[in-house]
């Protein structure tokens, strides 16, 4: 017999000889139930970095079981046909989606919810206004040092967990700081890196 649409039967006793009627043969069935999976971590051909953080899911509004299956691939369990499926990611300092979240399930289960996460960009900035010039380290490989001025403002860009270290001279001047440098980033922009320098002093003698 065929199986009803979205479900999973069996026969309890459904074999033997009969020699009398027979009252013992049930018919029980279930849902059957799908997954939602896709790739949790690692790096797309593209280069974007798939979530190594916190994946959670929910089937029709209501909390569902995510399991890590491999280290880099997931999936949401127990989904029926015609279940809302969404999947949420959160990384620290990323953005990140998932590929056709929230899903429509239906009568098979769905592999292709991979998570993809781009970092946030943040800057460093503050006042410039005696037009000092600006050198700028950070500490991670190929990341843009580049410096936008923006009237007596200047702004360096950056992203979590970057190490931003900003360096001012100034002729005519015995030193300038950069108040706060080096910088630790954080999931905000830090707008207070003003720029100071000391008036160089001479004497004249005889």
């Amino acid at each position: 017999l065929a199986q009803p649409d979205g479900q999973t039967c069996l026969v309890a006793n459904g074999s033997g000889t009969v020699n009398y009627n027979v009252g013992s043969v049930s018919v029980i069935c279930t849902a059957t139930t799908y997954t939602v999976s896709g790739l949790r971590n690692g790096t797309s051909a593209t280069g974007t970095d798939y979530v190594a953080g916190v994946i959670t899911a929910t089937i029709n509004n209501v909390s569902a079981t995510v399991t890590n299956l491999n280290g880099t691939t997931y999936q949401v369990v127990g989904a029926k046909a015609g279940d809302t499926v969404a999947v949420f990611a959160q990384k620290t300092g990323y953005g990140c989606q998932i590929a056709g979240s929230p899903f429509t399930v239906g009568a098979s289960n769905i592999s292709t919810a991979d998570i993809s996460c781009l970092p946030i960009p943040y800057t460093i900035g503050g006042s410039n206004s005696i037009g000092a010039t600006l050198t700028v380290s950070n500490s991670r490989a190929g990341a843009d040092t580049s410096v936008t001025p923006s009237g007596t403002n200047y702004s360096v860009p950056a992203q979590y967990a970057d190490v931003v270290t900003v360096t001012a001279t100034k002729a005519g001047y015995a030193s300038c700081n950069v108040i706060g440098s080096p910088f630790t980033v954080g999931t905000a922009n830090i707008t207070t890196a003003d720029v100071v320098c000391s008036n160089t002093t001479y004497s004249v003698g005889g």
